[in-house]
């Protein structure tokens, strides 16, 4: 997909798809700060080429068998060194168990997480879930849904978090 000015996206060929990961990526690579991918899109767009200067990932649309093929076949851990927003918020719990978990995904740089509370209650198993206290112990800001008063708990899992 392609994200125009007004933030809409729209599906794009398997044929630019494919040109804009072999051609366009590979020139760019350097300068590429902000990804918004759905699954069709994903493994493509993030196999093209190493970001170094890649802060901000918006993640949609998933399909459970293309996440699964990327995070357990790709490599052992997936790590993103510079990335420092990460946008999960329509994402489905199971992607963002993998992103947060720090057995699939490395996030050193992780201080902004915009996600549904439900789901992040849920993956993280009410806060208690070891492998995620890394990538989430980062975390500076916490987006989600509707204005909330965490519990005690959460700022135990987040303790950077700013009130």
């Amino acid at each position: 997909p392609i994200l125009q000015s007004t933030d809409e996206i729209s599906s794009i060929s398997d044929s630019i798809l494919d040109r804009f990961c072999v051609d366009i990526l590979p020139r760019i690579h350097e300068n590429v700060k902000s990804l918004t991918v759905e699954s069709v899109s994903m493994e493509c767009i993030l196999r093209a080429d190493n970001y170094p200067n890649f802060t901000e990932l918006k993640l949609y649309n998933f399909n459970k068998a293309i996440v699964s093929r990327y995070f357990l076949d790709w490599c052992s851990i997936i790590e993103y060194l510079h990335l420092i927003s990460l946008d999960v918020e329509r994402a489905n719990p199971y992607y963002i168990e993998h992103f947060l978990n720090e057995t699939k995904t490395r996030l050193p740089c992780l201080t902004k997480l915009k996600v549904n509370y439900g789901d992040l209650k849920q993956v993280t198993e009410n806060f208690s879930r070891d492998e995620m206290r890394l990538n989430c112990g980062r975390v500076k800001r916490l987006i989600v849904e509707r204005s909330i008063v965490y519990p005690e708990y959460v700022y135990h899992y987040f303790p950077l978090l700013v009130v």
